[in-house]
């Protein structure tokens, strides 16, 4: 969605005159979108459509909301666990989204190693590529091509990067996704609201994720589990934290600086997600003595022209560095004038997880490969 387009959308989201002016167009699309993703989905549940059935084990991380989530650090903490604590063979596969990838199959990485031409997979599958040191990404709009070339490859396991609206692939396990930084009432079809997939979806589900809760008050954070819990009585439910793990100049990923390296430092912060002010809370921990924040749109690709801004921005603010996350590194590297790369920085993190349903994920993926005894 165009960033001027997504704004006026968000607009409609909230009580007042737009979405009053808004509703009745709002309804009917919200009615036809609903009505014909509803008539795909009961399509391929009744068979009518073929299903692609993988010999690796299949794991999707998705959500029902139309970003914002946090499910692709969440995918990164599947594929580690399943990589480097169980030692399978895993593959990510990855949409793309944004890329100038055109391939069907595109391979960003084999086993922690870049491909040379891994630029193209865009910058959430390059995010992926560089975080998972024994895990293979594979790029491509239809994982149903995809992941048989997980298949080929020898893979013990496939993880889905926003997969639970692919129907095409069969999965042995999903895990759902849900923002705590979304208000309830925003939980409505879409356009009307964010969902892309109806809430009755969760009635099957096992786990659910609960990213953005140390944003909100443990009394919502139990109204919105209460809540979801109702729609999905079978469902344990993880929480996922962001937490720094270093710091590294762009481009130059190697042995990172301790994230304290930022302390008592002036920071511009740059970012490219949908909920920026978790990138900024997790910033103000570090106690920056100084922090501005420049919030970029989801997958915004910086410019030479936008980092001309950025720059002159950070002279005006006498910032010392400028921070930006590991999803903004990629577009970065091509638009930073080779003079000015010592002022830039790339924070970098992973999920916490934690929550009553992590140890019951984790015992069933092991169930899975560790046969018990008989």
């Amino acid at each position: 969605m165009a960033p001027d387009l997504e704004a006026l959308w968000r607009r409609t989201l909230e009580p007042g005159w737009v979405r009053l002016l808004a509703l009745p167009v709002l309804s009917v699309l919200a009615l036809l979108f609903h009505t014909a993703r509803a008539g795909k989905h009961g399509i391929f549940r009744l068979g009518l459509f073929p299903r692609t059935r993988l010999r690796a084990y299949t794991v999707s991380v998705g959500n029902l909301a139309m970003g914002g989530t946090g499910k692709t650090p969440v995918t990164a903490e599947v594929a580690r666990f399943l990589s480097e604590e169980l030692g399978l063979s895993t593959a990510v596969l990855c949409r793309g989204y944004g890329s100038p990838n055109r391939q069907a199959i595109r391979i960003i990485s084999r086993k922690g190693r870049l491909e040379p031409d891994a630029a193209l997979g865009g910058d959430e599958a390059n995010l992926l590529a560089r975080s998972l040191s024994f895990a293979s990404i594979i790029v491509g709009k239809r994982r149903a091509v995809t992941g048989p070339e997980a298949d080929r490859l020898g893979c013990q396991a496939v993880v889905l990067d926003d997969g639970f609206q692919y129907w095409r692939l069969e999965r042995d396990l999903d895990l759902v996704c849900f923002s705590a930084s979304w208000p309830v009432d925003w939980h409505r079809p879409f356009p009307l609201g964010i969902l892309r997939e109806p809430l009755s979806r969760l009635e099957q589900v096992r786990y659910i994720v609960l990213s953005g809760t140390e944003a909100v008050t443990d009394r919502e954070e139990r109204a919105l589990q209460s809540w979801l819990q109702s729609r999905a009585p079978a469902a344990s439910f993880l929480r996922s934290r962001f937490t720094a793990t270093g710091v590294h100049r762009v481009g130059e990923p190697g042995e990172p600086e301790e994230p304290a390296s930022l302390s008592g430092k002036r920071i511009l912060a740059l970012s490219n997600m949908v909920h920026p002010a978790r990138f900024r809370a997790t910033l103000e921990e570090l106690e920056p003595a100084a922090l501005i924040h420049r919030a970029c749109p989801d997958h915004h690709v910086h410019s030479r022209e936008s980092v001309k801004d950025v720059l002159k921005q950070a002279d005006d603010e006498r910032a010392d560095l400028v921070v930006a996350t590991e999803k903004d590194e990629l577009s970065l590297l091509d638009a930073i004038p080779r003079e000015a790369r010592q002022r830039f920085r790339i924070l970098r993190g992973r999920a916490k997880l934690s929550g009553p349903g992590l140890e019951l994920l984790l015992q069933e993926l092991r169930r899975a490969f560790v046969p018990g005894p008989t």
